[in-house]
């Protein structure tokens, strides 16, 4: 029995390293997104600006939307690694290869060494983990803090040297906070389960000094956070039903991004990872009170962020999908794995059955069939690649000529062209000028730039704050200039194509006829 011997061991490292292959494997194979193109710019700035959380864009100085930890790390870890697409995303390989050892020992010390193999099993190919670990942002490494900041709350609750697990929660929760703003939904849940420990063992003083302490350490974010709160909808937000978060949470916990929700088997075996979910719950299991607060415990874990942003959604919308709520799918591992393992003592009570036998393996073909079809498409299908601005302008890189010009209709691709850009004798512009908006200054500069350059490569998304809704610079081009090359690439979120438009006359030799 793994119980009773070593084995369990070298299964653990086993598991590691097919979680460092899945995680390693095509890491740098897809460019920069939208997103991941900040990561460079924001991390190039000195410390002092990287703390201000200014962003930078032609005219405009705006406010990054997270807070700066994630970019300190990358601004000390890119002097280490380099500045390849591959290094700036090796920190969140990093963060999501270390939440397996740190999730197999929560849930070791929840449940048994059975329940912590297969925990970490999951979450080595579990396809949401992987998606997050290939992407320069921030997500692997808030679920990793967040993580940690759990089992050192549930050390607290079940073993000695409260003060020890109290101090090391403060500094691993605010870390997680200062990596993403949606950490605070579960430090408040958490927060919960704190009270109640330093009030039953008399530790009141401790309590109110923790909470002080919460509070000078956050102070520092909230002229970041509580304006944000009151201003109007944000770009590329909407309002989003709170049955869509809760479908996010199986659907993208269990399978995550790469998958055709069109397809019968896909959808079985979702239903059956929210089986296993539901299972994981309610399935009796001794221990009383302890057994109620695990459920407790495990629930805080995986609905915080879910019940923070449907409450924060009645303010303005706040969700923008499964990313925003990942820091709680360790619980849903961990609970899909419960479910398993009750289905197994079903088994076991009606041995003579055998429908019931059947169960376990049912149960542990669900667990893996979706995610390794998941997996299967992230690698294979390029339906499910990032948007290629990178092949974008590294066509343009090879295409122009000396006097040409890269022109944006969106200033916040520009990061983009800056990471890729090969060719230091091309320049590169966005139309309408951030912040402004399109009206006759644009006109102006669009014939000003005409005149002085002898080709305009076009890439003509539209900015997402409407900023050109009436598509005014593509227009103007249409209508003043000719079209001599386009090219396009893959595009998952964004309109990848550029469009080259001569600015010099158009001459023929001889009129159409008539």
């Amino acid at each position: 029995m793994i119980r009773n011997s070593k084995r369990w061991r070298p299964l653990l490292l086993l598991i590691i390293l097919v979680a460092f292959g899945l995680r390693i494997h095509q890491l740098d194979k897809f460019g920069f997104w939208l997103d991941e193109a900040l990561t460079p710019l924001r991390s190039g700035y000195s410390v002092t600006d990287i703390l201000s959380n200014r962003i930078i864009i032609q005219e405009g100085v705006t406010k990054d939307t997270h807070p700066p930890l994630y970019y300190l790390v990358i601004h000390f870890g890119r002097l280490l690694l380099g500045e390849s697409d591959f290094s700036y995303r090796f920190p969140s390989a990093l963060a999501g290869l270390l939440l397996i050892p740190l999730l197999f020992q929560l849930a070791r010390r929840m449940e048994n060494l059975k329940t912590a193999l297969l925990v970490a099993l999951l979450a080595a190919i579990n396809p949401l983990q992987i998606w997050y670990a290939q992407e320069a942002r921030m997500y692997t490494l808030l679920v990793l803090l967040a993580t940690a900041a759990t089992l050192a709350l549930w050390r607290a609750m079940t073993e000695r040297h409260l003060f020890r697990w109290l101090a090391l929660y403060i500094v691993l929760a605010s870390l997680a906070f200062y990596t993403h703003y949606t950490a605070i939904f579960l430090i408040g849940a958490q927060g919960l389960f704190w009270s109640c420990l330093l009030w039953r063992q008399g530790h009141r003083r401790l309590l109110i000094g923790s909470a002080v302490l919460g509070l000078l350490v956050a102070l520092p974010l909230l002229p970041f956070t509580i304006p944000r709160i009151f201003t109007g909808t944000e770009a590329s937000y909407f309002y989003v039903s709170p049955l869509v978060m809760l479908q996010d949470v199986v659907h993208g916990f269990g399978l995550g991004r790469t998958i055709d929700w069109s397809q019968t088997s896909i959808k079985l075996l979702d239903l059956g990872a929210g089986l296993l979910l539901l299972a994981g719950l309610i399935a009796p299991r001794s221990g009383g009170k302890s057994r109620c607060l695990r459920r407790a415990f495990l629930l805080a874990f995986l609905f915080a962020a879910v019940v923070g942003l449907m409450l924060g959604s009645l303010i303005k919308p706040m969700y923008m999908g499964v990313r925003h709520i990942m820091v709680g799918s360790p619980a849903f591992l961990l609970l899909a794995a419960l479910g398993l393992f009750s289905l197994d003592k079903l088994r076991r009570r009606f041995s003579s059955h055998r429908l019931f036998a059947l169960l376990p393996l049912l149960g542990l073909t669900i667990l893996l069939a979706g995610p390794l079809v998941s997996l299967n498409n992230l690698y294979h299908d390029p339906i499910y690649a990032k948007d290629d601005v990178r092949a974008l302008i590294q066509y343009v890189d090879q295409h122009a000529g000396g006097n040409d010009l890269i022109l944006y209709n969106d200033a916040i691709q520009l990061p983009l062209q800056w990471h890729y850009q090969g060719r230091h004798d091309l320049s590169a512009a966005a139309l309408p000028t951030y912040p402004h908006p399109a009206g006759g200054d644009t006109l102006s500069q669009l014939q000003t730039l005409s005149e002085q350059f002898d080709r305009i490569w076009f890439i003509g998304h539209l900015p997402a704050d409407k900023r050109d809704d009436g598509g005014l610079v593509r227009q103007w081009l249409t209508d003043h200039l000719l079209a001599v090359d386009t090219f396009s690439a893959h595009g998952l979120n964004l309109e990848v194509k550029v469009t080259a438009y001569t600015t010099a006359p158009v001459l023929v030799r001889d009129l159409p006829a008539g």
